[in-house]
């Protein structure tokens, strides 16, 4: 466990203070049982303690229950005259530990050493006495147990399968995954269907097939159109197999004749005319209708690309007017048929009437890019355009929903902010653009100002450390980079997130370097010394005593005009000359003197060597290898 920071545990004669006095008896541990680990804070007090465990069947006796309530069950239910909620019915548990029964109650059922098989084959009761001996048994009672071995399973039967109708299967993880855990012992069937849907838009057929039946796509062997079939897996052990196929075509002709009727009616109607009708849908009570964010969204688009415009030449007028046509027809398409019955298509099928309405091909696909990413790390616009639209609309959802107190708590986020928020970081950083997020934020919250019941400020500050947070374990996390780097650099600015990547590669690079180490180490003495010093005014050269001072004081001013106009590697080399100039300085000048006036004044030039040096990145928080 981790305890107070070295400069708070220590006085300056390197005795105990009361923090961590008062650390060491929490953890029933002595001073002298403390120890100093480095973290990215810098050095902190650690203590280990040792406690005798519980034998393991009283422990999973007790957790077991607990755990199985705290699973995410989006739809849990109550069942019978129990008090809790879970997915289904419970009607049995096997728990053995080294073959004996961890007893415990769950959902009003003792656990036992019992089990079953499929129930289609094997209705009567298995009792088992090892793991070994339950995979066995359940495998002659038609269970493949194993999840690995089911998805292999399913995953050579629909190829064949496809390979026979001369196609390929469409890849689809999350529907692979879906019906491998839905199945025990799955069987693939392939069907057909009338070749006269496929003149419906391919993510239609996608979607119909999918989204209701957990069906499988079949493309093209070189191309990625789809063939008039689909591939369904069963959990059943039918002996015709054949009845289960046409049972599924026929399921399958009235979704795709729902989905015909829906695209022809929709057409009727051009977007344009559908705008308007948003003022009837509420997109949150107290942030108003989706007519009111689609306008909001406008405005912020129109801002974000006012910025863009300094650093993209190709931003111009037409852009301009693209960015905003987009924005306008962006959430029509909720009003239609098509996205009413499959709401996974939205966007999409913004795009696709976009085009039937004659709208300019950038503006339809920037209708469809500005919902992605729909997933945290999936696709993300590959337009300038729809990059812009994706960021005000992300923006002012937000915001708006922080601006009246309802951002994601635990695992509850309806709104996937979290979600939102990866979607910004990610936009930003591979589209290379230098807008701030600050801005971003300010933008939003200032069109939101007669919306949000929280005060800007606190609402500010609250989406911005939610946005840090979200960007620090993005970079940690998915870009790979040292959490002490990511942190050194995160603490100076973040707001402009290619220019952080940028400092953040240069880091990396430095990091392992003796010189840089060696002024790390040197930036934690200035801080150690200096404490809690802040300076009240500037360096006084009239007060220096020693040659040291003066070369540091006129290396640090030259160093100081220099680094303001370098890219991020060349600062830190820049920054690297120091070291000499400092540890001479260290070497031959005492800072802590009687005389307060040659004391404060050698503090403040410590002051400024410590902010100089955390100009680029707050190095301190580097550790030392």
């Amino acid at each position: 466990k981790f305890g107070p920071a070295r400069r708070i545990a220590f006085d300056e004669a390197g005795a105990p203070t009361k923090a961590a006095l008062g650390f060491a008896r929490s953890q029933g541990v002595t001073v002298e049982e403390l120890q100093l680990r480095e973290t990215p804070k810098g050095e902190c007090l650690y203590v280990e303690r040792l406690e005798r465990g519980a034998p393991t069947p009283e422990i999973v006796a007790e957790e077991l229950p607990r755990l199985l309530l705290s699973l995410p069950i989006p739809k849990a239910m109550r069942w019978g005259d129990l008090d809790i909620r879970f997915v289904r019915p419970v009607h049995w548990l096997l728990c053995l530990f080294e073959g004996r029964v961890v007893p415990f109650t769950f959902a009003g059922i003792e656990s036992g050493n019992e089990t079953l098989g499929h129930r289609f084959s094997q209705v009567k009761r298995i009792a088992v006495s090892s793991f070994s001996d339950y995979r066995e048994k359940i495998a002659k009672a038609s269970v493949v147990f194993d999840a690995a071995e089911r998805k292999r399973i399913i995953t050579e039967r629909i190829s064949a399968l496809a390979a026979e109708a001369g196609g390929r299967v469409l890849e689809d993880p999350a529907l692979l995954d879906e019906v491998c855990y839905l199945t025990e012992f799955p069987t693939a069937v392939l069907g057909n269907f009338d070749p006269k849907f496929l003149e419906l838009p391919r993510e239609v057929l996608i979607s119909s097939m999918r989204s209701h039946q957990r069906y499988f796509s079949v493309a093209h062997r070189e191309t990625d159109a789809l063939l008039p079939c689909f591939i369904t897996v069963n959990n059943t052990l039918a002996e015709d197999l054949s009845i289960v196929r046409k049972g599924n075509e026929r399921v399958l002709t009235a979704r795709l004749t729902d989905a015909a009727f829906f695209f022809q009616q929709d057409v009727r109607t051009p977007l344009e005319e559908r705008v308007h009708s948003l003022e009837r849908v509420i997109f949150q009570t107290q942030l108003g209708s989706l007519f009111d964010k689609v306008q909001r969204i406008q405005k912020l688009a129109l801002r974000i690309t006012e910025r863009v415009a300094q650093e993209r030449s190709e931003v111009d007028e037409a852009f301009k007017s693209r960015v905003l046509r987009a924005a306008w027809l962006s959430k029509a398409d909720l009003r239609t048929e098509m996205v009413g019955e499959f709401p996974n298509l939205q966007g999409f099928m913004g795009s696709v009437y976009a085009r039937h309405d004659g709208e300019d091909p950038r503006v339809a696909q920037a209708i469809r890019e500005h919902y992605l990413p729909v997933q945290a790390y999936g696709e993300i616009p590959a337009s300038l355009e729809g990059a812009i639209l994706a960021l005000a609309d992300k923006g002012d959802t937000l915001a708006g929903i922080f601006g009246i107190g309802e951002e994601p708590t635990g695992t509850r986020d309806p709104f996937g902010l979290r979600r939102a928020a990866i979607g910004m970081i990610r936009i930003l950083l591979e589209a290379n653009l230098h807008v701030p997020l600050e801005t971003i934020v300010d933008d939003a919250l200032d069109l939101l100002y007669d919306r949000i019941t929280r005060p800007v400020a606190e609402t500010k500050d609250a989406l911005l450390d939610f946005l840090e947070e979200r960007l620090r374990n993005h970079l940690v996390e998915r870009g790979g980079h040292p959490a002490d780097v990511v942190a050194a650099a995160l603490a100076v600015s973040w707001g402009n997130l290619p220019d952080t990547q940028e400092r953040i590669a240069a880091l990396e690079r430095f990091k392992g370097a003796p010189d840089f180490q060696a002024l790390v180490v040197a930036v934690k003495r200035t801080l150690g010394i200096l404490g809690d010093f802040h300076p009240e005014d500037g360096v006084d050269p009239e007060r220096f005593e020693h040659d040291a001072e003066r070369r540091l004081f006129d290396v640090l001013q030259e160093t100081e005009t220099q680094i303001r106009s370098l890219p991020p590697e060349a600062a830190l080399e820049r920054l690297a000359r120091l070291k000499t100039p400092i540890d001479d300085f260290f070497d031959a000048v005492m800072v802590n003197v009687e005389v307060e006036r040659i004391r404060h004044n050698r503090l403040t030039l410590l002051a400024r060597v410590a902010s100089v040096l955390c100009s680029v990145a707050d190095i301190s928080k580097i550790m030392v290898t």
